[in-house]
């Protein structure tokens, strides 16, 4: 009987990630999601939750863990009205992507974007605000 048992002791061991990594790359989500002046080397180089108008292009960047062969999109929103919905057909079990907007100086206030899935369920979204410069 001791050896059935360390015989399944093993196998769970065998079984379970040896990094942390591998256990985000294997829990489905967005692991980030957030708004940034630019996108180097496939990483933000900000966070951004409050844009000045003197400033006319914004990225979305999103981070996906588990979701490979999955259908996602960028929905833009400004003032509940969809202002661009850009699609993606994610590639790996760790898959970045961005979409970007160019912005008028007069579209002042709350911009969102949503992450949606492939059965239409937002599954993330953040929001920034876009003000007047000083």
């Amino acid at each position: 009987m001791k050896k059935n048992f360390s015989l399944f002791v093993l196998i769970l061991l065998i079984d379970m990630p040896l990094y942390a990594d591998e256990q985000d790359e294997m829990t489905p989500g967005i692991a980030r999601a957030q708004f940034t002046t630019v996108v180097v080397d496939r990483e933000p180089v900000d966070d951004i939750t409050e844009l000045p108008n003197n400033i006319t292009k914004i990225h979305f960047f999103s981070d996906q863990r588990g979701m490979k062969d999955q259908p996602l999109t960028h929905r833009w929103e400004y003032n509940g009205k969809v202002m661009a919905e850009i699609k993606f057909e994610i590639g790996g079990p760790r898959w970045r992507v961005k979409s970007s907007k160019n912005l008028l100086p007069n579209q002042l206030g709350k911009w969102k974007v949503s992450i949606v899935d492939w059965a239409g369920e937002v599954i993330a979204e953040k929001t920034f605000t876009y003000i007047e410069a000083k």
